[in-house]
């Protein structure tokens, strides 16, 4: 026993022990022998693929199919087995078949499994000897011996097919094998009968008539049927017909196999034509056509046996159906009864020399011929094909023959090919040739080669009906010697043809042999004329690698979409060609890649595609040739984004640039959320191609400079497109196709139709207005620059037409513009301080991939950059020598607009030399201040600018607390690195900085208890003096225990003693994540922000709201904070909402607009330096060089300036918070009034609403800093707005502030060149607002200017009037200075008296001089008087403004107030009521002194300066009831004026005491009556406003006395 049949003995058994327990005792034996019999004949290949288990669940499935069966009609069985049921399993569908062990089953089963296109897996089979009962149950299994002419032989089959979880294609199959099973049992038990009646009808023969049997093939004819009966045919059915009276009856109950199914040769037109029965021969040969799927899938033969009664005539016969079987294919015919008889005779006809060369050729040719064709064909046939193909075979020539067969039913095709031009495209070619002759239903082929020159390709074709007509050969023959004509030979024609002898051998020589046989099978000779010189061209041309052909291929009843590529640069991958031309609209068919390769050229590459289109009725590839070649080349060379837009250009007619420019406009509409997905509106404007021709004429109306029409006529063909767009009934298409309409009118500027050297740019630029879009996301800015690319897309906020900010390398490309919008709303606050109003810019880098090194990276954001700068430069003005000068090819819907400038931001911080160099190119006029920065202007990271400014802020947080930060140690936490600009300049502005943590992306640095601060100080200068240092760079020897630096991508960091400590951290060990969040969390004095990335939220926030996903993991809410001050020297660290809640949790912050404000004043100041500076270099004044020079030595002056107005800004924030409570209601007004005009959006900035505002005015408090700050801020551009249109420049005196923005050295120099800057008018705007804002506060020009109703230039020059009759900046200068001397609370008493006595003075010259506000004039009247009487106020006082007077010095000096500055600084009340005092005085033209002892006299003899008091004591509870307090104070003050001015008409020899007397006699009675109403109102501890109007009346009664 072999190892084998040991191995499958051991598996048997295995089966039948596990098996036999679920079997009763005494079908054991039963189930052994079954078991032994079904897996007899199995390979233990097959046995051992299958898993124990399922082997022994299949044996019982079996087991069940064999246990009951009646033995006729077989048992079939298709399922899925399951483990669940059958208690086994397999991955395929499973078919069992019991059935008689009868011949034919298992082919005829493989045949049909065929025809449902199902792969069979398995099969095995046994045979079984079987005893049953009369029942069907299995008594006795007999396995080892088996007989198969025993009856109760049964056949078993086991088959695995591809799995069908379908139960109604199961079911199919199973009714299929039990069709065919049925058939082959028709056709085994009706077998013998049919052999019974072959040789019957041989026995009738015998007694035909003398003129049948004298027939000479009689004899023959006999022979053939014994050689049937000779195993030769395999018998499929016989019956027997009659025919009389020329009609074919067929014989009752005669049929036998399958022409016992009704459904099989039923049809008598399955006869052969009675004229052809009716011929005196006993046999008669033809075909079935229909297929019997018995055995073999084939087309049987039919034989008829003849019978002739004795007058010769056809009576009836025997009609035998079968297939020959094989032993009669792989013999020779000549053996065959009929076949040799007929070959000998053809032989013989054709009269060749016995032995000679062509006997034996012939000879040959018969042995092969097809042996249905020897059968079918008459002798003459033969004898005219063989000798044809004898001659044909010698010239190696195409030779055709066709005829009939089957009562027409079929045509036997037989073409000899020379053999070496024989493939199957041939055969493929002569199949479709033929099917445009007839109705081909299914063909069978054969071929046969041999050593002759021809091979032979048999072609048996089925028609759908009877064929009709002539068959044409000769035609056929023709069209097929063209066909399978030598290629070669016809492109060497073609080419002479097309270009001429001498150009053809040429070409010929280069392409005779470059062309693959594929390609010479699929195109003639003269299309390979055309695409050599497609070929030739792109050899020819430097630019180009690719071309193609777009067209229809005509063909015989059809017609194709066809595109042919040509490329020059290797083989292309379809799997980048077929995305393009998907969203062309087409599918790719077929496709055929060629490689032709020419002599001495490169290979070259063919590709030839079959296309689908799904709009093809009528389309005509001709009419969009140009449109579809310069779209797809556009798209390939990338000038234009592969998507499904480009179905416009085949679904539309539009060309490729058009269809960029509505791609960038549904690019913009993603960025402003529109809400729409870029392919839904594809689809949208494809579904509504006639409307998109419109948007797009409409563009073309309004931006081409050749055809623009006017403004009325745009607007009627917008009318014209929204009206045909009412029968649009789909709403979302209607929204997405009006927005188009609306964004293209709300474009003002383009660079679509802008060309340089004849070559448009590879980017679209557009310019928007935005009060024309609806529904854009807020803040809504003044302009907006869109530019698309298929490389980038950027975008360029600007709230003005001077506007400034930073352009950013972004890496959002989803939402770069959502980016954008949130710092350019920081940057309108932050501009506040500056020239020009905010802007940002921003772009995303499109081809970036992780797979760039450094270099290729950065080189790629540089040039898009590049691009992104030259399309905003595209649709900016210019200006030469002051003309201004437009945009070439640009059509504008907008004013003037030279100014442009841009600064550095993220990713761009060392582009400020690119901008400038491509601005410079252009002749811009700003030259290099184009730019802020770079190689001329001031590098912010080393004056430490940004830093430097928000330090201010930190340091006014601190000085408040009580705390020199400068002197005195703070804690601090950071987030950036000493590489870093904001980051490494804040942390050396002191060297008391104890730097506890600070972390990047990269480290996360400890110190938990930093000892030696100047060390440390030191080595933070090194890390910053170094380039590309890190965290892991520091001197860990300076590192206190317990710290470290740890990597960010650690799996958790150890928590040592000392961290634990410093940052209250409870666990042992924590992940980087988590310890950057408890960092975030920990209880320190400052958080430093000088690096990227938003880490601060609101409670109310959720990570979404921030969009800034790296940093979800560790951000905390503002709420969570316990550092005492944050200083935000970067952008964004926290949200506002995050801001404010950390205000309201005690926290000391502003904005990060405020504290990094200094960056972009900076850059701002260089600008105007340089533009006032190039003027010098143009009139011939500097030279360049001496320009720079200038630069250069202002930088500390530049700085100064700049650092001066954070000190201020943030002085300004820190003075309006602690009169928070006091002033609530201004803020509310100030707030409500910057709603109410559209400028502020209050939900956006995060603005208390008015009860929001009323909560905090109950509970005691005032607005948060981070609220003042963004109010202050919108005050000032507000003003800084109005100011430069109302040409504030004009007046003289306001002009000069001017002077105090640029640095002291300049205006010495140039001062009358300042005066003459092209932004003179915005530069004095912004200095007198900030200087406004800066002192007053927030609320101050909204309360001026509630009260009054002045306008903003009236404001300005009140305020700047009485600023400097008062000398206010002298004053707080003085202040100013002894911060940290004194206390920041008393620093904040004396400057809110300045600023009170400020603002009554600028309300009070708007109301005296409103009609003349001059402020020179102003000045000049008012300052030196007033300055005299002012020394000369404590004679004038009465004693108890003097205890007043002397109380304030005194508190003042124990402060620590120097004494020279507290006499300036007290008795501010009484210097404001100079102004009074001296009006008066000019007015009856006396001496101030005089009028100055009259006015205080008077003031205490009626007490008015306690009714002062108590006026300022009258609840403030909304708007009105401050704007009636202003008004009684300002009554009060007018009735003391106008007292004053009587009783120094009255005076004589200068009495004063005597004057007041003689008017008050004169006016006793009401004298009388205003004292008591005086002692009535002090007497009341909280007045009320209808006591103090009564009061007044009575005054002014008095007054008027």
């Amino acid at each position: 026993m072999n190892i084998k049949t040991s191995q499958k003995t051991d598996i048997l058994e295995q089966i039948f022990s596990q098996l036999k327990a679920q079997f009763p005792v005494r079908e054991q034996s039963l189930l052994a022998s079954f078991i032994n019999g079904i897996y007899r004949d199995v390979s233990i290949v097959d046995l051992t693929s299958i898993k124990p288990d399922d082997l022994a669940g299949l044996t019982v499935s079996l087991w069940r199919e064999v246990r009951h069966w009646k033995g006729q009609i077989a048992k079939v069985n298709v399922f899925n087995p399951d483990v669940e049921q059958e208690e086994w399993q397999s991955s395929h569908s499973i078919i069992t078949v019991l059935s008689r062990n009868i011949p034919f089953v298992i082919d005829t089963i493989k045949i049909t499994l065929n025809t449902h296109n199902t792969k069979l897996h398995r099969i095995f089979y046994s045979e079984l000897c079987t005893e049953r009962t009369a029942t069907g149950k299995l008594k006795e299994l007999n396995a080892d011996v088996v007989d198969v002419n025993d009856q109760n032989t049964d056949l078993l089959l086991y088959i695995e097919i591809d799995q069908t979880s379908s139960s109604s294609e199961r079911l199919k199959i199973k009714q299929s094998i039990e069709k065919a099973l049925a058939n082959v049992s028709l056709v085994v038990d009706d077998y013998t009968a049919m052999i019974n009646n072959v040789k019957n009808a041989i026995k009738i023969s015998q007694k035909e008539s003398a003129d049948i049997k004298n027939k000479p093939e009689f004899t023959e004819h006999q022979t053939y049927l014994e050689w049937m009966l000779d195993d030769h045919f395999t018998f499929l059915g016989c019956d027997h017909f009659t025919v009389k009276n020329n009609t074919i009856t067929m014989t009752e109950d005669s049929s036998l196999g399958l022409l016992k199914r009704s459904d099989f040769m039923s049809d008598k037109s399955h006869f052969d034509c009675l004229g052809e029965l009716n011929e005196p021969s006993l046999l008669h040969f033809s075909k079935v056509s229909q297929r019997a799927m018995i055995h073999r899938v084939a087309y049987p033969d039919v034989v008829y046996i003849k019978q002739f009664n004795k007058k010769g005539e056809l009576i009836g016969g025997f009609r035998v159906v079968g297939l020959y079987t094989s032993s009669v294919y792989s013999g020779s015919p000549l053996g065959i009864p009929v076949i040799g008889h007929k070959i000998s005779n053809i032989l013989k006809q054709s009269g060749l020399s016995l032995g000679g060369h062509y006997y034996k050729e012939l000879t040959q040719i018969l042995s092969t011929y097809a042996v249905e064709d020897l059968l079918l064909c008459d002798e003459k046939t033969l004898l005219n094909n063989v000798v044809a193909v004898l001659h044909a075979q010698e010239r190696k020539q195409l030779k055709l023959f066709l005829r009939t067969d089957g009562n027409k039913r079929f045509v036997t095709a037989l073409l000899y090919v020379p053999r070496d031009l024989y493939n199957t495209e041939v055969r493929l070619k002569f199949v479709e040739l033929l099917s445009r002759t007839m109705n081909i239903g299914d063909t069978d082929f054969q071929t046969y080669l041999s050593e002759s020159n021809l091979a032979r390709l048999r072609l048996v074709i089925h028609l759908d009906k009877p064929f009709e007509g002539e068959l044409e050969v000769d035609a056929i023959q023709l069209r097929m010697q063209q066909i399978t004509k030598a290629w070669h030979e016809e492109l060497q024609e073609s080419l002479i043809e097309n270009h001429g002898e001498e150009t053809a051998i040429k070409l010929t020589r280069k392409y005779e042999t470059a062309f693959p046989a594929s390609y010479q099978a699929n195109f003639s000779s003269r299309i390979a004329v055309a695409d050599i010189a497609r070929i030739e061209s792109l050899f020819a041309s430097e630019d180009r690698t690719m071309g193609l052909r777009f067209y229809r291929s005509i063909e015989g009843n059809s017609s194709g979409l066809k595109l042919k590529l040509f490329h020059q640069d290797g083989a292309l991958l379809l799997s980048d060609l077929i995305p393009v031309l998907e969203n062309l609209g087409l599918k790719v068919a077929q496709e055929y890649p060629y490689q032709v390769s020419p002599k001495s050229e490169s290979v070259f590459w063919v590709y030839d595609f079959t296309l689908l289109y799904v709009n093809d009725n009528g389309f005509d590839p001709e009419n969009y040739r140009d449109l579809f070649s310069e779209a797809f080349l556009a798209i390939w060379y990338a000038q234009a984004d592969n998507d499904p837009f480009n179905k416009l250009i085949l679904g539309a007619g539009i060309d490729w640039r058009d269809i960029a420019m509505l791609r960038a406009y549904a690019k913009y509409m993603k960025q402003i959320r529109f809400g729409f997905s870029h392919f839904a509106i594809a689809k949208i404007l494809l579904d509504h191609s006639g409307f998109v021709k419109q948007i797009v004429d409409l563009f073309h109306a309004r931006f081409n400079p050749n055809k623009t029409i006017s403004l009325d006529k745009q607007v009627a063909l917008e009318e014209a497109i929204l009206e045909s767009l009412n029968n649009v009934s789909n709403l979302n298409e209607d929204r997405v196709l009006r927005k188009f309409v609306e964004l293209i009118m709300a474009t003002i500027r383009s660079n679509y139709f802008q060309q340089n050297n004849g070559e448009f740019a590879d980017y679209i630029s557009f310019k928007f207005d935005h009060a024309k879009i609806s529904d854009i996301p807020l803040p809504r800015l003044s302009y907006e620059v869109f530019v698309y690319s298929p490389r980038f897309e950027g975008v360029h906020l600007r709230g003005g037409s001077v506007a400034r900010g930073g352009l950013r390398w972004s890496d959002r490309g989803e939402d770069y513009r959502t980016e954008v919008l949130g710092l350019v709303k920081a940057q309108q606050v932050k501009n506040s301080v500056i020239v020009p109003v905010g802007a940002k810019g921003g772009f995303v880098a499109k081809y970036l991939n992780p797979t760039m090194d450094r270099d290729a990276f950065m080189k790629e954001g540089i040039s898009c950059y590049k691009m992104f700068i030259s399309a905003l430069l595209d649709i900016t003005d210019n200006l030469e020598a002051g003309n201004l000068i437009p945009p070439q090819q640009v059509v504008r819907y907008d004013n003037d607009d030279p100014y442009l400038v841009v600064a550095a931001d993220k990713g761009t911080a060392t582009f400020s030399d690119i901008a400038n160099e491509l601005a410079t190119d252009r002749d811009f006029w700003l030259n290099d201040a184009f730019a802020s920065g770079g190689s001329n202007g001031y590098d912010h990271k080393k004056m430490g600018i940004t830093a430097k400014g928000a330090w201010i802020s930190v340091q006014r947080h601190f000085r408040e607390l009580g705390v020199d930060v400068q002197e005195q140690p703070i804690s601090v936490i950071g987030i950036g690195d000493m590489a870093g600009d904001v980051f490494g300049n804040g942390m050396l502005c002191s060297k008391k900085i104890k730097l506890l943590a600070a972390f990047n992306h990269l480290h996360i640095f400890i110190d938990p208890n930093p000892q030696e601060l100047d060390a440390c100080y030191e080595e933070r200068q090194r890390l910053f003096d170094t380039p590309r240092t890190s965290w892991s760079d520091y001197n860990a020897k300076l590192i206190s225990a317990g710290g470290g630096v740890f990597e960010r991508s650690a799996k958790s960091i150890p928590v040592s003693a000392e961290m634990a400590k410093a940052f209250d951290i409870k666990a042992t060990k924590v992940t980087p994540t988590e310890l950057i969040s408890l960092l975030l969390k920990a209880q320190i004095d400052l958080l430093w922000n000088g690096g990227i990335g938003t880490y601060v939220k609101s409670e109310k926030e959720n990570h979404a709201d921030v969009g800034d996903k790296a940093n979800d993991s560790l951000r905390v809410n503002g709420s969570e904070l316990r550092c005492k001050v944050i200083g935000e020297g970067g952008n964004l660290g926290m949200t506002q909402r995050a801001r404010i809640e950390y205000s309201v949790h005690g926290g000391k912050c502003f904005t990060d607009a405020i504290d990094n404000a200094a960056g972009v004043n900076c850059s701002d100041l260089e600008v105007n330096i340089k533009i006032l500076l190039d003027k010098l270099v143009s009139k011939g004044d500097l030279t360049v060089k001496q320009r720079n020079v200038w630069l250069q030595k202002m930088t500390e002056q530049v700085s100064g300036l700049v650092l001066h107005n954070n000190y201020r800004q943030a002085q300004s924030i820190s003075l309006s918070y602690f009169q928070g409570h006091k002033n609530i209601e201004s803020f509310r007004g100030l707030i409500n009034s910057q709603e109410e005009k559209g400028k502020l959006n209050r939900a956006l900035e995060y603005i208390p609403s008015d009860e929001e505002i009323t909560e905090l005015k109950n509970a005691g408090n005032g607005v948060t800093r981070p609220v003042i700050s963004v109010m202050l801020s919108y005050a000032k551009n507000e003003m800084k707005e109005m100011l430069a249109k109302a040409n504030i420049a004009e007046d003289g005196y306001l002009a000069k502030e001017a002077e105090k923005v640029f640095p002291e050295a300049l205006v010495k120099s140039y001062q009358n060149e300042i005066h003459e800057h092209p932004l003179l008018s915005e530069i004095v705007a912004t200095q007198v607002s900030n200087d406004l804002f800066n002192v007053m506060g927030a609320t101050f020009a909204y309360r001026i200017m509630s009260s009054t109703g002045c306008s903003f230039l009236e404001l300005a020059k009140a305020w700047v009037a009485a600023r400097d009759i008062f000398n206010l900046p002298t004053l707080l200068a003085e202040i100013e200075a002894l911060d940290n001397q004194i206390s920041s609370d008393v620093q904040t008493t004396l400057m809110c008296n300045l600023k009170r006595m400020v603002r009554h003075a600028t309300r009070w010259i708007v109301r005296r001089h409103r009609e003349q506000l001059d402020c020179a004039e102003l000045i000049a009247n008012y300052q030196a008087s007033l300055d005299a009487v002012k020394l000369n106020l404590p004679k004038l006082l009465s004693e108890a403004s003097l205890q007043e007077r002397q109380l304030e010095l005194q508190q003042a000096e124990e402060a620590g107030v120097p004494k020279p500055l507290a006499v300036k600084l007290t008795n501010t009340e009484q210097s404001y009521s100079l102004l009074n005092i001296i009006d008066v005085a000019m007015g009856l033209k006396i001496d101030p002194q005089l009028a100055a002892r009259v006015y205080f006299y008077s003031e205490e003899q009626l007490k008015l300066s306690d009714i002062a008091r108590q006026l300022n004591l009258l609840p403030v509870d909304s708007h009105w009831q401050s704007l009636a307090r202003e008004a009684m104070r300002d009554d009060l003050e007018w009735q003391q004026k106008r007292i004053t001015r009587a009783v120094v008409s009255t005076i004589k020899e200068q009495d004063v005491e005597q004057a007041y007397s003689d008017w008050e006699s004169q006016h006793q009675s009401l004298a009388n009556r205003w004292h008591k109403m005086v002692e009535a109102l002090s007497g009341v501890s909280i007045p009320e406003f209808s006591m103090c109007q009564v009061a007044l009346r009575e005054l002014l009664d008095l007054s008027k006395s």
